[in-house]
C-alpha cells in the first residue's frame, strides 16, 4: 500500500513540475556590403538532346503472412502441489511448507505461526457418519491436550463446489496455550477425504483469510495417475508388509499385493473362471482332496533360472515343518 502511495506522489511532482526557457539574447544588426556589378557574359544558343522515356517496372509488394497466435501453456503456480495417489491437489503460501507426506496424503503448515494443515484420504472401506468419525479423530489428541467436546461448525467449502461437513473443538496443551482442531470430511469420486486444521487459536483467528483461500483451492480430483476415473477400477488398500508380499506367509489372496506381484498355478479370467497360468492342467482324485498339477514348459524365474516343481517344493516347504514339506511335497510333484 506504501509503494503504491509514494509512486502516486513522484507521479503528482512529475506532472505539477514546470520547466522556464531562459530568454534569448538579441543580436546586433551587421552592415551588407553591397557587391561590386560585373560583366554579363551572352551565353551562345545550344541544341536542347531530347529524352526518349523508358518503361519501368512497377514493385507489387507481396502480402506479408499473418502470424498465427500458438497459445502458450499456462505456467504452474507457485505452491501449487498435487497428489496423484490420493487424488488432490492445492495451492499454499510461499512460506507453507511440506512436513511429511505418503501415498494416502500429506501434512504441511506454517512452523513460524504455528498452523498446521492435513489432507488425506480414507483407504478404509465402509461409510461411517461423520459424527462418529468426527469424535474419534478428537479423541485422538486426548493424550497431549485436554480436548472439550466437539461442536459443529459451518461447512468449508472446497475447490469445485464441494462441500465439506465441519466440526470444531478446543483444546488446551500442558503449558496452557489454547488450540483451535478443527477436522472436515467429504466425499468425491467415492473417495472420502479429511482435512484438519490445528492450531494456536490466535494464530487460527489471525489467518482466517488464507485458511480459507487454501480450501477454496483444494480440487478433489476425479483423476489418478492420470486415468479418468470413470475408466480406473480403484481398490481399498494399504501399504504392504514384509509378510504380505511372501506367497508362502501371506494371509491375502490373489487379489492382494501377493497376486500383483507373483504367478501362481491357476489365475481368475475376466468372467472369474478359474483358467491356467503356471500349470497347464491339474486333475483331482476321487476323493477330491488330492490335485495334482502339471507345470508349463519352459518355466523360468525373473532372473531366467529354470522353475520345476521341485524347487516349488523346497521353497514352500522350508516355511513350515516336515509334515508341511510333505504336503507341499504331495501338491506340487506333477
Amino acid at each position: 500500500m506504501n509503494r503504491h502511495i509514494w509512486l502516486g506522489l513522484l507521479l503528482l511532482a512529475a506532472a505539477c513540475s514546470t520547466i522556464t526557457p531562459s530568454p534569448t539574447a538579441t543580436l546586433a544588426p551587421t552592415t551588407t556590403p553591397s557587391p561590386v556589378p560585373s560583366a554579363t557574359v551572352t551565353p551562345s544558343p545550344t541544341s536542347t538532346p531530347t529524352t526518349t522515356p523508358t518503361a519501368t517496372s512497377t514493385f507489387t509488394p507481396s502480402p506479408l503472412p499473418t502470424a498465427t497466435h500458438t497459445p502458450q501453456p499456462s505456467p504452474t503456480p507457485n505452491g501449487y502441489y498435487a497428489h496423484q495417489t490420493a487424488g488432490f491437489s492445492l495451492i499454499f503460501p510461499n512460506d507453507w511448507r511440506v512436513l511429511q507426506e505418503d501415498t494416502n496424503g500429506l501434512l504441511m503448515g506454517d512452523t513460524a505461526d504455528g498452523l498446521t494443515l492435513l489432507v488425506a484420504r480414507d483407504p478404509a472401506p465402509g461409510n461411517p457418519t461423520f459424527q462418529s468419525e468426527a469424535e474419534a479423530f478428537f479423541n485422538g489428541f486426548s493424550s497431549a491436550f485436554k480436548v472439550k467436546p466437539s461442536v459443529p461448525a459451518d461447512p468449508v467449502l472446497l475447490a469445485d463446489g464441494v462441500s465439506a461437513e465441519t466440526a470444531q473443538a478446543s483444546a488446551t496443551d500442558a503449558k496452557g496455550r489454547k488450540f483451535t482442531i478443527q477436522m472436515s470430511r467429504a466425499v468425491a469420486g467415492g473417495r472420502r477425504y479429511f482435512v484438519a486444521v490445528i492450531g494456536l487459536t490466535q494464530s487460527i483467528e489471525d489467518h482466517a483469510l488464507t485458511l480459507t483461500q487454501i480450501l477454496a483451492g483444494l480440487h478433489l480430483t476425479q483423476d489418478l495417475y492420470g486415468l479418468p476415473r470413470q475408466q480406473t477400477l480403484v481398490l481399498s488398500g494399504f501399504d504392504p508388509v514384509s509378510a504380505s508380499l511372501d506367497p508362502a506367509l501371506t494371509h491375502g489372496g490373489a487379489g492382494g499385493y501377493v497376486g500383483l506381484l507373483f504367478s501362481g498355478l491357476v489365475r481368475l479370467g475376466p468372467q472369474l473362471q478359474i483358467q491356467p497360468d503356471l500349470a497347464e492342467s491339474w486333475v483331482t482324485n476321487a476323493a477330491g482332496d488330492v490335485y495334482t498339477f502339471t507345470l508349463r514348459t519352459n518355466l523360468q524365474f525373473p532372473v531366467g533360472r529354470a522353475a520345476h516343481s521341485r524347487l516349488g517344493q523346497i521353497q514352500l516347504g522350508a516355511r513350515g515343518g516336515p509334515e508341511d514339506q510333505v504336503g507341499y511335497g504331495r501338491h506340487l510333484s506333477g
